[in-house]
């Protein structure tokens, strides 16, 4: 009974600091302002952790290019001087501004931009989890207001889905979260389930079973994402929350590759969304070899990482389709 009087209270609310609202009380306008309110929240806890790592970097800087001084290393010297300065008029780090030349300047930087890297994937992370849970709460409101002939009502809160997927916020997140380089090849057409050999084994199991196992783990994803925006939110409990998500994070676009092959079962509807579906996905990994393969913060380069927004919004739409036409957009339901 516990259990399920917290279930209807994290579903019933997005999440909120001090309290979470009763289910009567949700409305488009109370969730946008959770939203704006949660996404606040992230932004200030990691700006404050983010102004930390320039400063440190900017004084190792300062310690190396003295110790090239002192040592009579004008070379090294005019290397890190040259990479303080171009730090310091915009306090960015990437791969390409990584020098090979000097070992210990090489290591400072791959030090520092770990820590950006890491820093960077859980906003987005953290962005990406709290838009999965909000889109929960959008959809099942929908079907609410639609159910009860509040058309207008019901097309405002599909109107803020497409906003917030849209929008450039949650864009970029899911490019932070994206390595171009490990994009798999999405087959050329979809087709009847094939057999696939599970990992670490060496029996081969059908494409239906392997789903099943994998829709498990978003079924756990969901319900733990939903358990800790119910909960203290603590450290711990975030921590725990991301080790239940990665499972499926991890295997959640071959999952919908294997959700998108057509059966002789499925309707003709059904079997042109998976079609979208497969086509919106081999853009999407087009798209990002097009951009993995390009010398970065060039007009070229600029241009493709754009194309490959523009396909990844596709992607997500097709995916959010396919989700609804297979079923999948409710949430966990607690046992009885």
């Amino acid at each position: 009974m516990m259990r399920k009087a917290l279930y209807l209270l994290a579903l019933s609310t997005l999440c909120t600091i001090s309290a979470l609202h009763a289910a009567s009380e949700r409305s488009l306008e109370s969730l946008q302002k959770i939203w704006t309110s949660e996404i606040a929240r992230i932004d200030a806890e990691y700006s404050s952790r983010t102004k930390a790592w320039p400063t440190s970097y900017t004084r190792e800087l300062h310690a190396l290019r003295t110790r090239m001084q002192q040592s009579g290393d004008l070379d090294g010297y005019v290397v890190v001087n040259d990479e303080l300065e171009r730090f310091l008029r915009g306090n960015s780090l990437s791969e390409e501004d990584i020098t090979e030349s000097i070992s210990a300047l090489n290591a400072i930087q791959q030090r520092y931009l770990k820590i950006y890297q890491e820093l960077t994937t859980e906003k987005s992370e953290d962005i990406l989890i709290l838009k999965g849970l909000y889109f929960r709460h959008l959809r099942s409101l929908q079907v609410e207001l639609t159910k009860a002939a509040r058309i207008p009502d019901a097309m405002k809160v599909r109107s803020e889905i497409e906003r917030i997927e849209a929008s450039d916020m949650v864009s970029d997140a899911e490019m932070a979260m994206l390595d171009s380089s490990e994009v798999e090849e999405i087959p050329a057409a979809a087709t009847e389930v094939a057999v696939v050999a599970p990992a670490g084994g060496s029996e081969a199991i059908s494409a239906d079973d392997q789903i099943k196992e994998w829709l498990a783990l978003r079924s756990q994803s969901i319900a733990a994402v939903e358990a800790f925006y119910a909960s203290a939110r603590t450290k711990a409990d975030k921590f725990t929350m991301q080790q239940s998500t990665r499972p499926w994070n991890q295997v959640s676009a071959k999952c919908y590759i294997l959700l998108a092959q057509i059966k002789p079962t499925d309707s003709e509807s059904v079997k042109q969304t998976k079609q979208d579906y497969t086509k919106a996905a081999q853009l999407y990994w087009k798209a990002g070899r097009t951009f993995a393969t390009m010398e970065k913060k060039t007009d070229e380069a600029r241009k493709a990482k754009e194309a490959m927004k523009v396909a990844n919004q596709e992607l997500r739409d097709q995916r959010a389709r396919l989700e609804q036409a297979l079923g999948l957009n409710s949430p966990v339901k607690p046992k009885k």
